[in-house]
């Protein structure tokens, strides 16, 4: 990070990389999200939008991953926001979040970590355990691998190369 130039990575606190198929880096900072283009050589910052009802403080993108339904989608997860889907070729962004009266919505907005699984499901980390999303992004599914008393938040998702899954967790 180099505060006087405006084409540097934003901020000197990294929390994710990734390297989309057309080999742009997707930088989750303390500041927002970058983008890295490796012809130019060039960071660009992209602001993360406020939305209607979410507090600005949270613009810490801590997994950022490739929709792998459409590669011009990125799900970037900020803890306390949501889950945000940014369109790399509009430069637009929705933002996916807890309501408390649809019982389809994202279960808590908390969101640790994302994966998305060999057939396209998309799991979801949160403080308040697991769940996934369907591909419209419409339906969100709490898994109770659990006891309910007992949900830890989960912070990474993997999965081995036979299908079976692995969660780290906090406790």
């Amino acid at each position: 990070h180099d505060p006087s130039n405006s084409k540097s990575l934003s901020d000197d606190y990294v929390n994710d990389v990734f390297v989309d198929k057309s080999g742009i880096v997707w930088i989750g900072t303390d500041i927002g999200l970058d983008k890295f283009d490796p012809f130019t050589q060039q960071f660009q910052s992209i602001e993360i939008p406020t939305f209607h009802g979410e507090f600005s403080v949270y613009r810490n993108p801590a997994t950022i991953i490739e929709n792998v339904h459409d590669p011009n989608q990125l799900f970037i997860s900020v803890s306390g926001a949501g889950i945000y889907q940014f369109d790399t070729r509009t430069d637009e962004f929705t933002l996916y979040r807890n309501n408390p009266t649809d019982p389809n919505s994202l279960p808590d907005n908390t969101v640790y970590t994302l994966y998305q699984d060999k057939s396209g499901v998309l799991w979801v980390g949160m403080k308040s355990g697991l769940c996934t999303a369907d591909k419209t992004m419409k339906k969100f599914t709490r898994l109770h691998l659990f006891p309910e008393n007992e949900v830890p938040g989960v912070n990474k998702i993997m999965e081995a190369a036979d299908g079976t899954f692995w969660f780290a967790s906090f406790s």
